[in-house]
């Protein structure tokens, strides 16, 4: 199975409702088919001026988190 790595910039626009129903709708196949988020987008979101916790939690319910060992970093750079 494939997993989108999904960018903290991406959250943030689905969670404020920008780019309309398209987008959305386009953002929930992502995360129905599997997305994965790093610890650093989960920090950067939870630090959104805009957060709401149960928005943010039911997101993250849904998503797997990639975790930043050197090994994994430096394999993907």
């Amino acid at each position: 199975m494939n997993y989108c790595i999904v960018d903290t910039n991406v959250v943030i626009y689905y969670l404020h409702q920008v780019g309309g129903d398209d987008y959305r709708k386009y953002f929930d196949r992502i995360v129905s088919r599997g997305s994965v988020i790093s610890v650093i987008t989960r920090i950067e979101v939870l630090s959104w001026p805009g957060y709401s916790g149960n928005l943010i939690a039911l997101y993250f319910k849904h998503c797997r988190w990639l975790n930043l060992h050197y090994n994994k970093v430096r394999s993907i750079i």
